[in-house]
């Protein structure tokens, strides 16, 4: 099987999200994520909660249909990442956590018994000596969930936390003990942790003392994670993928499952160690570095508090504020396409997928608004064949050499759109896209879909008006393949959002490094036939062969 020099016979996310949803509307991805939408998502008491806001929606004077919003928040609300920072000095903020740190087996441990009569129960070291006498040791590199089946609750902000009021001393929910977690971190191998509640400290703690433990030892935290009663206990794989601020002690984070289903193939092998097989994709968030259009408000970071609290033990705690249309991004279809899909309907199948590359650099070199016409569509099939159905579709322009350079990746020093410069996609490349071949997304490493002197984003409106949401900004296409690389592009879930911050990876992007998406049989090509059964079977054999 050639690994990059001809599209793979048969990949195992091919098999998994073409073939197996023929049959049924099963996805094999479990979202274990709350949207962030105003005044639902549950935040800490003294925490700036989430705020939308709706910048524009409806016809502009130009009679393009346009949604675009702002949004504000503290990092440690909704599904979130505890960075280590967060309690502990020096240790890791979001920017300093690798993807593999997130990415991973996951083991899942039930104490909703003790917490349906105790709300202030906590995950004790012989929870722990039980689950490994039913289930063995606890493996090495995994992600360790807590279930308490306090998702139950959301989005009641009263029982989520136990009181109506703001005050903190009056918090019940469950969480971890001081000891179970100083146990973990003495004699167990662990990556990260999760849980369900608001906090891996219960809800009476005032020192935090889970928190200081783990995170002394470079643990991150997520907290407030949805859907713990669907995972199975062993056998599931976890993907916590964080919005990349900069310096955050903590982020809004998008976590998925797979093989949280024993009748859905699990499309990836995480479990093989050694080097890193994940590619970012995405530019962090840093204020005064992240490059928004001038009509779009910037990417604003301020520190609510940085140092020791008057009990004596160190804390770190920010907000921001954006649009969400700059760094790298999604653009929901809704932005430029009235009734399509806005952020939260966005399925995790549509943005993640085997990825193909269109090359216009070449052209891009001597022409600032290069664009990719049909022509550069139907000479990548003559070299590469089709594109198959169901991928993601990356322009390459070369326009992340530019990156952070404002002037140079925008084409001017001003916020005077009608000087902006940069490669895009024809409207007749995306007609042609949209309606003779099925890509599930498109993307490309410039700031929008439409090239710089636009003013009429047909290119958006041709491609949404079919619910093909765009990634934007995208970050390192130099380094992705031709095909080849599988590409999952996760947006911060906002509800109501017409596009959203987005954190984008690759796997598949080296041949020297090992695949966990590249789960290949040479006899297994998809189809739709007779042999659809036979397909599904052998896909479903590699992948516990794999395993």
């Amino acid at each position: 099987m050639e690994k990059h020099g001809g599209f793979h016979a048969c990949s195992v996310f091919i098999t998994t999200m073409s073939v197996v949803s023929a049959l049924a509307d099963v996805s094999p991805f479990l979202d274990m994520s709350y949207p962030f939408k105003t005044g639902e998502t549950i935040y800490w008491p003294t925490a700036r909660p989430f705020e939308l806001e709706v910048v524009h929606s409806g016809e502009t004077e130009d009679g393009i249909y346009l949604e675009m919003n702002n949004f504000c928040a503290a990092e440690h609300g909704g599904t979130h990442v505890d960075a280590p920072a967060h309690f502990s000095e020096g240790r890791y903020r979001v920017h300093d956590i690798s993807l593999d740190t997130l990415i991973g087996p996951a083991i899942k441990i039930d104490i909703k018994d003790k917490a349906d009569t105790n709300s202030d129960a906590e995950l004790t070291i012989s929870d722990l000596q039980a689950w490994e006498q039913t289930n063995g040791r606890i493996p090495d590199d995994v992600i360790l969930l807590v279930d308490t089946g306090w998702g139950s609750r959301w989005p009641n902000r009263t029982l989520f936390l136990g009181t109506e009021t703001n005050d903190t001393s009056l918090l019940h929910f469950p969480g971890i003990r001081p000891d179970t977690a100083q146990w973990l971190v003495d004699n167990r191998k662990i990556k990260a942790i999760g849980i369900d509640t608001p906090s891996i400290d219960y809800g009476q703690s005032v020192l935090f003392e889970a928190h200081r433990i783990l995170f002394e030892d470079n643990i991150p935290g997520l907290e407030n994670v949805a859907n713990l009663d669907k995972l199975p206990t062993t056998g599931a794989t976890i993907y916590a993928v964080p919005i990349g601020i900069h310096d955050g002690s903590g982020a809004p984070t998008r976590i998925f499952a797979t093989g949280w289903r024993s009748d859905v193939p699990e499309p990836c092998n995480m479990e093989a160690s050694g080097p890193s097989p994940f590619l970012d994709l995405s530019y962090r968030f840093k204020e005064n570095e992240t490059i928004y259009m001038s009509v779009a408000r910037p990417f604003e970071f301020e520190i609510g508090f940085r140092g020791v609290t008057d009990n004596n033990f160190y804390y770190e705690g920010n907000n921001y504020c954006a649009s969400e249309h700059g760094g790298t991004h999604m653009d929901a279809p809704s932005h430029f396409a009235q009734g399509r899909h806005q952020v939260h309907d966005v399925r995790l199948d549509t943005l993640i997928g085997p990825a193909i590359k269109v090359d216009i650099k070449a052209k891009a070199d001597e022409d600032s608004l290069a664009m990719v016409e049909v022509a550069d569509l139907e000479a990548w099939e003559e070299v590469n064949g089709r594109i198959p159905d169901d991928v993601i579709l990356m322009v390459y322009s070369g326009w992340g050499a530019r990156w952070p350079d404002r002037a140079a990746y925008l084409g001017t020093e001003t916020n005077n759109a009608s000087l902006l410069q940069f490669p895009g996609i024809h409207p007749d490349a995306a007609r042609w896209i949209a309606n003779n071949r099925k890509i599930k997304c498109v993307g490309i490493d410039t700031p929008s879909v439409d090239n710089g002197q636009s003013t009429t984003y047909d290119t958006h409106v041709i491609l949404f008006e079919k619910n093909i949401p765009a990634l934007e900004n995208v970050a390192n296409l130099d380094k992705l393949p031709t095909k080849g690389a599988t590409v999952f592009a996760l947006p911060m879930k906002i509800y109501g959002g017409s596009g959203a911050p987005a954190r984008i990876f690759a796997t598949g992007w080296n041949p020297d490094l090992y695949d966990p998406c590249d789960v290949v049989g040479s006899a297994c090509h998809p189809t739709f036939d007779g042999s659809l059964l036979l397909s599904i079977g052998t896909a479903i054999m590699f992948v516990k062969l794999a395993r």
